[in-house]
């Protein structure tokens, strides 16, 4: 029962690993966490979880224990259990995370995908910017008909 755990947990755990080495390989990983921070920690969650898993598993069929997690062997149905929620909770947070990141998990569609998020970020970047733009250009039509009266906002200080 402990190996059908392992299976979505691997398979999310894989999706994300060359998800994220396609966009270090393509050099825009450092641009994705500044514009998406959560993503990569998101992941993060959802690896450890993916391990969570397999430790339990392999405490389940070899007793293999840390002692950070717990002091001795465990019942199976504990550790069964434990496995069971740490693989549904990786492929939660993963999924929840993902959007639209692993529908081709094929080796091109990796690539693609990562290029779909970056494109798709820099989008909404543009959006933003496009947006701030617009209400500086607001305000200053309204500086120049009631001088003294507006207000100037920075853009630098909008995107911290």
């Amino acid at each position: 029962m402990l190996y059908l755990t392992l299976i979505p947990a691997a398979l999310m755990s894989l999706a994300i690993v060359r998800f994220w080495y396609w966009l270090r390989r393509l050099g825009y990983a450092g641009e994705v966490v500044g514009r998406a921070p959560n993503m990569l920690a998101l992941d993060g969650v959802s690896l450890l979880m993916a391990a969570l898993s397999g430790y339990w598993s392999l405490h389940g069929w070899f007793g293999v224990t840390l002692p950070i997690l717990q002091d001795g062997p465990m019942a199976d149905w504990q550790v069964t259990f434990l496995a069971i929620v740490t693989s549904v909770v990786c492929c939660v947070v993963a999924y929840f995370n993902a959007g639209e990141r692993f529908t081709h998990p094929s080796l091109a569609g990796m690539r693609e995908a990562a290029l779909r998020t970056l494109a798709a970020l820099r989008i909404i970047d543009a959006v933003e910017l496009a947006r701030l733009v617009e209400n500086g250009q607001a305000y200053a039509t309204h500086e120049k008909s009631q001088p003294g009266k507006g207000r100037i906002i920075d853009v630098k200080e909008i995107r911290k």
